[in-house]
């Protein structure tokens, strides 16, 4: 078990520390790509926030320092993390394409959050099998109706964390909680693989 904690902890040791030097590379480039990503300030933006031109594109430092960690997993992990960084390359390239100044709207961006969620069930072979919720229950006893649940859920996450990211980092804090909650969620049920 020892064995298997340091791995994991290198992992994320691995995937931070690229996330960071990216976050660098992001910050140290700024000149060239301010004038394509610094949006939210002086009311230029719904979710204005900052003052001063502030570049949008940390989050492709974290995905890329992310992708970047994932060389260092065993095969069978590799290929899980790969399947799901396929699924979220529709939804993450709709929020980028915004970030650097294309028109996407709040729409187009559901849309593509829809398409994410549909990939990854497809791929992964995972729908909702059960709520626990007896109207909702009636729901997941089918196969279209349980897709379609799966999608409005995971869709709508999805959508709800890219419509909140730029405020000043809640999108990160929400996030945080979520996975808190999470992974309390898997410890209690002894599912480790996931925490």
């Amino acid at each position: 078990m020892s064995g298997e904690r340091d791995k994991n902890q290198m992992i994320v040791l691995s995937s931070f520390v690229s996330a960071m030097c990216l976050a660098l590379v992001i910050f140290l480039t700024r000149p060239l790509h301010i004038q394509f990503t610094a949006k939210g300030h002086g009311n230029a933006a719904v979710q204005s926030s900052h003052r001063l031109p502030t570049p949008r594109i940390g989050g492709l430092a974290v995905i890329l320092g992310g992708c970047l960690g994932a060389f260092t997993l065993d095969a069978t992990t590799f290929n899980l993390v790969s399947i799901v960084a396929i699924s979220a390359l529709p939804v993450f390239l709709g929020g980028l394409g915004e970030d650097v100044g294309f028109n996407v709207s709040a729409k187009m961006r559901l849309v593509l959050s829809f398409v994410s969620a549909l990939l990854a069930g497809i791929l992964l072979g995972a729908w909702i099998p059960r709520m626990g919720v007896p109207v909702l229950e009636i729901l997941t006893l089918y196969t279209f109706p349980a897709i379609i649940l799966t999608l409005l859920i995971s869709g709508g996450i999805s959508h709800s964390l890219n419509l909140i990211d730029g405020l000043n980092g809640l999108a990160i804090g929400v996030s945080i909680v979520i996975a808190l909650g999470l992974l309390s969620i898997a410890v209690s049920v002894g599912d480790y693989q996931i925490s």
